[in-house]
């Protein structure tokens, strides 16, 4: 409700209030994300209990990851190995538009994502802010392996 109220009160929609919303207290209970080190790989065996509500893969596990990607999943591989080297969320990755990939410089632009709303429709849209909007470096892996690859038909 803080941000209606504030694009309200800054339009003149609404004048001579505070905003009610700046009030509120709201917990911000954010879980900091652990490395799935060994020895957490190991207990989460033996017990079948998660160490963190966010766990961050080793270079290692992301390599496996990749590789199994690339032997059971071959369609999607291309897209986990960008988004693993590059950073892009999802929807940016499938939202990428053919005219912002720009293999000869390695660089991509994110200037689009795509979303889900409610009943699964799905749109095309800006990224969340103006920082998502950037061009991104790529490693020379995946500017080979798209080089290789034929356009879609």
């Amino acid at each position: 409700m803080r941000k209606p109220f504030n694009d309200a009160l800054r339009e003149g929609i609404i004048a001579g209030v505070a905003n009610p919303a700046a009030l509120v207290k709201t917990p911000n209970k954010r879980s900091r994300p652990i490395v799935w080190e060994p020895e957490r790989v190991e207990r989460w065996h033996a017990t079948g209990e998660v160490p963190s509500p966010v766990m961050v893969w080793t270079d290692e596990l992301l390599a496996d990851f990749l590789d199994y990607a690339a032997a059971e999943a071959p369609d999607i591989h291309l897209m986990l190995h960008l988004m693993a080297y590059s950073g892009t969320r999802r929807g940016e990755t499938c939202g990428l538009l053919d005219a912002e990939v720009r293999l000869r410089k390695a660089e991509i632009g994110i200037v689009n994502q795509i979303a889900t709303y409610g009943g699964g429709s799905i749109c095309h849209k800006k990224p969340k802010s103006e920082a998502g909007n950037r061009d991104v470096i790529l490693d020379p892996d995946t500017v080979a392996h798209n080089s290789a690859t034929p356009p879609p038909l």
